[in-house]
């Protein structure tokens, strides 16, 4: 599975957390997953943490700025 695959049920386990280096991983074993098809330890979460909801804002605005800036040096070079 890829990360990607890995994250749509990581993002909705009761187990996940988000590391200190801001990427999700199993609060079981502070490891990214690494199953294939099913995670043993997986439990449905219907609730999403404010640090979560936070974060995830946090990369959008991220994004966000980074886009605008990427445009304007791509304005000031072409001119």
């Amino acid at each position: 599975m890829t990360r990607e695959e890995h994250l749509k049920y990581c993002m909705v386990c009761v187990n996940r957390k988000i590391a200190l280096n801001g990427e999700v991983v199993c609060a079981l074993t502070d490891a990214k997953a690494d199953f294939d098809p099913l995670c043993p330890s997986y439990e449905y979460s219907t609730e999403i943490t404010d640090e979560e909801y936070s974060f995830q804002g946090n990369w959008l605005i991220f994004l966000a700025v980074g886009g605008l800036f990427l445009a304007l040096l791509r304005f000031i070079i072409s001119h």
